[in-house]
């Protein structure tokens, strides 16, 4: 049919790479979200996350667990 959806960009990975094959991504990114994570105040762990986020942001871990989970191996 003629139809169109909009879903953040990993589930239009996973969607798109699942059978019937029939769907496919069109233009880029057109919104950026963020997230948040809370912790209490004064806590260790918001410095230990920021650094965490930022060391998967600048390696390629996180574009691995998209393609992972994601894609994976794909039936398409």
């Amino acid at each position: 049919g003629k139809y169109a959806f909009i879903v953040e960009s990993p589930t239009a990975k996973y969607l798109t790479n699942q059978r019937p094959c029939d769907l496919m991504t069109v233009g880029e990114v057109f919104a950026k979200r963020n997230f948040g994570m809370a912790t209490p105040k004064g806590s260790n762990l918001t410095e230990e996350l920021d650094k965490a986020i930022l060391s998967l942001r600048e390696s390629v871990t996180i574009q691995q667990l998209e393609d992972k989970w994601f894609i994976g191996e794909g039936q398409c």
